[in-house]
């Protein structure tokens, strides 16, 4: 039963059918898009689609010739899925701004139409959504859509973003985006490699100049401090050679001294009798009878 459903469903082959949930028996305007014959409104057509109002502003499309179900608007180049994804959304009546998630193949689809038919606001809201998707993959589908809607500030926007992506496109992103893109990717991200080993090469180089000039710094500071204390050695040294005779002459005076009082007590010792008169030790004269010893 999914199996018949889904071959039912898919309008990019076999014969023109309406389709299953868009055709709409209370509408008023009959397209063929491949295999799909879808009968919408013409009023949401025209609020849309600026392209499709002049066309029913025309003589031929007043005259109403075509967009019956005998003479359907058939419209080459385009796909039934996408008008399916476009006309749901239109029927939403705020297309793109419900809370439906679409994939990026499907927001494309819904571009590629919008853009064609002029629908502004849907182009728009459509370029918002792919914008929300912020890997290396959403940038690549920025690209393709820059590419449809043919903005260059778009485009540029998008290849900034890839440059400076992590991971870079693969293959098969290269594909989707084509050579020059990928081209101008490619020699961006060399080239900003290459000034980033340039810049490292130059940081590196300052770096070891620097760490050159500390070292022969600290090998000025530390000749200046073998100066220094060799300078304080030498004071050092001649304050102990200072020290030493200071003692040696200390010494030698203690010495003289201690001979001089020793000769002193000698002296002394020598001249010291008892008085003839009180009988006390006097030298030469008794200072208590002050009378000269004979």
């Amino acid at each position: 039963m999914n199996d018949t459903n889904s071959t039912t469903r898919d309008y990019s082959t076999g014969d023109p059918r309406h389709h299953h949930s868009l055709y709409l028996e209370g509408a008023d305007f009959v397209i063929q898009v491949e295999s799909a014959i879808f009968k919408v409104h013409r009023y949401f057509l025209a609020k849309y689609s600026s392209v499709i109002s002049d066309m029913f502003d025309s003589p031929q499309g007043k005259e109403g010739a075509v967009g019956t179900d005998g003479n359907p608007l058939v419209l080459t180049g385009d796909t039934a899925c996408a008008w399916e994804l476009l006309l749901e959304e239109i029927y939403n009546r705020n297309p793109l701004e419900n809370s439906k998630t679409y994939s990026s193949e499907h927001l494309l689809s819904l571009l590629r139409i919008a853009h064609k038919y002029c629908m502004d606001r849907l182009e728009q809201t459509t370029i918002e959504n792919l914008k929300q998707n912020q890997t290396t993959e959403g940038y690549v589908d920025l690209v393709v859509a820059a590419q449809i809607i043919g903005s260059d500030q778009l485009y540029q926007h998008a290849l900034r973003s890839l440059i400076s992506s992590i991971p870079k496109p693969d293959l098969t992103q290269a594909k989707r985006i084509g050579v020059e893109a990928y081209h101008t990717i490619t020699t961006s991200t060399i080239s900003a490699i290459v000034a980033d080993n340039a810049s490292a090469q130059l940081l590196a180089r300052n770096d070891l100049a620097n760490a050159r000039a500390d070292l022969a710094n600290a090998r000025n500071d530390l000749e200046n401090a073998r100066r220094d204390l060799e300078s304080v050695r030498t004071q050092l040294a001649s304050a102990i050679a200072e020290k030493a005779g200071a003692l040696t002459t200390l010494a030698t005076t203690i010495a003289t001294l201690t001979r001089a009082g020793s000769i002193s007590t000698s002296l002394t010792s020598a001249n010291n009798k008892n008085c003839q008169h009180c009988n006390r030790i006097v030298n030469w004269t008794c200072t208590f009878c002050y009378r000269a010893q004979v």
